[in-house]
C-alpha cells in the first residue's frame, strides 16, 4: 500500500457557541490540513508513470476550497457551520475532495502544533 500525504495551511477565524470555554468567543488560527491518500499500486505508464497521485491534481482538488471557503475566512459562515470544530472541518474537507480524489482515505486537521484531529470514514 502506498500513502501520499500533502500538507495546506490557512488562516481562519471560527466560534463554537455552545462551548464553556474561550472558544465561545471568535477568535483565529493558523490551521494546517493534511490529506492522506491511499491505494496499492502505481501509475504505470504516461507521463505520471511510478506516482500513486499527482501533487499536482491533488493542489489543484484543493486549492477551489482554500481560496473560497477557508483561508482567511469566517468558517461558522463560509463552511455554513454552526459548530466549525476542528473534527466538523475535516469532515467538511473529506466530503467536498472525495469525489474529485477518490484514494483520499483521511483528513487531518490541527489548529495548534499540539493537538490534531482525524477524520477518517
Amino acid at each position: 500500500m502506498f500513502t501520499v500525504q500533502r500538507e495546506y495551511t490557512f488562516s481562519a477565524a471560527h466560534f463554537l457557541p455552545a462551548h464553556d470555554g474561550r472558544c465561545r468567543t471568535q477568535h483565529g488560527h493558523n490551521f494546517r490540513a493534511i490529506l492522506l491518500l491511499e491505494g496499492p499500486s502505481l501509475i504505470e505508464d504516461g507521463p505520471k508513470t511510478g506516482m500513486l497521485i499527482d501533487f499536482e491534481d491533488v493542489d489543484r482538488a484543493m486549492k477551489p476550497l482554500l481560496n473560497g471557503c477557508l483561508d482567511h475566512a469566517q468558517l461558522n459562515q463560509s463552511l455554513g457551520l454552526t459548530h466549525p470544530t476542528s473534527e466538523a472541518v475535516a469532515l467538511w474537507i473529506y466530503r467536498r475532495l472525495h469525489p474529485a480524489l477518490p484514494l483520499l482515505r483521511a483528513v487531518r486537521v490541527s489548529e495548534t502544533n499540539r493537538a490534531w484531529v482525524e477524520y477518517r470514514p
